[in-house]
């Protein structure tokens, strides 16, 4: 519908979030929307033209603008980002300040504008002060949300502003804490996959068998998922299961596979 031009679905769907305070949700279905919103703007503009003060609209306003400086930058290594790319991307970052604050204020009670203010921490390279304050904003809304720490873990990693050993053992103290049914019992999966394919692109499946070895006793607890509701659709990465599975850490896999869903991993 909102490809299409009409943005009413979308402002139900996300207003019945923010009334139900189902911030899980919540957390995939604005970056989905502003993903759509990235190639056919007109529904989202029409929507804050109706309505410049709806909390929801600005959340999505938020997130298209992260969005849109990471389709300037692309995920390329920095080495192949040219000096316009990165001139751009930091000017839209910065663009996308107020717009964060607006939407964080119009609806106080949400920790989804915390998310994109943590991946907005990652690439304006914001100091450990700024991205601890992010964070103890987001979890001081909702401690275990997923989009929040699945940001976190981004910034958390080598190539970003942390290490392997901080990356992982956020992960792990995360799942660890996780309540039943938390989609953050596949945060050590992730961490695995930014450890041996999102650090080195040239990482394929038959590579991965060698090099897991290093993590793979971090990140396959012999555990069994715990009782509870699955997780919501599209928020885990079932896109990395096929080398997963061909690496020593199968039988965790296995047990995490109800947390394997279908969204692509940042």
């Amino acid at each position: 519908a909102a490809a299409g031009g009409d943005h009413g679905p979308a402002r139900d769907l996300l207003a019945a979030t923010r009334r139900g305070a189902q911030w899980e949700r919540r957390g995939i279905f604005v970056p989905q929307l502003a993903r759509n919103a990235l190639h056919h703007h007109g529904w989202l503009d029409a929507w804050l033209a109706e309505a410049p003060e709806d909390p929801d609209a600005v959340l999505v306003k938020a997130e298209l603008c992260v969005a849109q400086a990471w389709e300037i930058r692309t995920g390329s290594r920095a080495q192949d980002v040219s000096r316009d790319q990165f001139q751009a991307f930091f000017a839209l970052l910065d663009d996308a300040v107020p717009v964060i604050s607006a939407a964080a204020e119009l609806n106080p009670a949400d920790p989804v504008p915390w998310q994109i203010a943590l991946t907005h921490a990652t690439g304006s390279q914001a100091p450990r002060e700024v991205f601890a304050a992010y964070w103890a904003e987001a979890t001081a809304r909702a401690p275990h949300h997923y989009g929040c720490h699945r940001a976190a873990l981004q910034y958390l990693c080598e190539k970003w502003h942390g290490s392997h050993e901080e990356m992982f053992d956020f992960a792990e103290q995360a799942a660890a804490e996780a309540l039943p049914g938390s989609q953050l019992h596949a945060l050590p999966l992730l961490a695995a996959v930014e450890y041996e394919v999102a650090a080195d692109p040239t990482t394929t499946a038959a590579t991965a068998d060698t090099a897991l070895g290093a993590p793979r006793n971090r990140t396959a607890p012999a555990v069994t998922p715990p009782p509870g509701p699955r997780p919501v659709p599209g928020s885990t990465p079932r896109r990395n299961g096929p080398w997963c599975c061909r690496t020593p850490t199968r039988p965790a896999i296995r047990r995490r596979r109800p947390y394997a869903t279908t969204s692509r991993w940042h």
